[in-house]
């Protein structure tokens, strides 16, 4: 990823840009359905759910590998091992300069810009050990997914579906959001907020948006 650079994109799918607020209850409906057994349809459903970590908020946990699973990637065993051993210092110092709680939105350039703590987090998980042993180091979509596991208010699930439905690669992608999510004092954020369903309110507005995204692009047939 390159910090700080915004390459041009599409604007967002027309559900989204148009505020089709039917379309959206409708796909959070689908993807938080349950088959009859009690079973996710979608088992990223459960990804921000599953074995809650929060009183590891500076640190990767093996839960936090469990979870990115519901999202269909794995993180490498040369790459766990790195992250919970000689590296987890390092990751939980860099954390701790990543305050909890603060959005996408809200967010200036010391946040998410190219000498932030979660731009070296991110280059440190991405190429870290990587030419030292396969495996080491993780790709951009799972690098995405864990960050967004422990600050899902900030950082953002970016993979190969929400980059063909919104024409916007990994490179970049913080700041596009950011401003998609600022425009018109925030109406998009709170468009999707209000969106949700009430029992949606544990689940962050940065995630939210995410599935919608996923969603128009699964029913359009993006690749995966």
């Amino acid at each position: 990823m390159t910090f700080g650079r915004v390459p041009k994109s599409r604007a967002m799918p027309p559900m989204i840009a148009n505020r089709r607020t039917d379309e959206a209850c409708s796909l959070f409906e689908s993807y938080f359905s349950k088959d009859s057994q009690g079973a996710p349809l979608f088992t990223g459903s459960v990804f921000e759910r599953l074995e809650d970590d929060r009183k590891c908020p500076n640190e990767f946990t093996t839960s936090d590998f469990v979870a990115v699973s519901m999202l269909s990637v794995n993180v490498p065993a040369q790459a766990a091992i790195r992250l919970l051993g000689r590296d987890r210092d390092e990751c939980s110092q860099l954390f701790a300069e990543i305050p909890m709680g603060v959005e996408l939105a809200d967010a200036d350039d010391a946040l998410i810009g190219p000498d932030s703590a979660a731009a070296q987090l991110w280059k440190l998980l991405r190429f870290r050990g990587r030419s030292a042993r396969k495996g080491a180091g993780l790709g951009q979509t799972t690098t995405s997914k864990l960050l967004a596991r422990k600050r899902p208010h900030l950082l953002p699930v970016w993979d190969s579906v929400v980059i063909g439905v919104t024409g916007q690669p990994h490179k970049g992608s913080w700041h596009w959001l950011r401003d998609q999510l600022r425009a018109d004092d925030r109406a998009l954020a709170h468009w999707v907020r209000n969106a949700a369903p009430p029992e949606l309110n544990d689940i962050s507005t940065l995630r939210l948006l995410d599935i919608l995204l996923w969603m128009t692009g699964k029913q359009k047939g993006a690749n995966v």
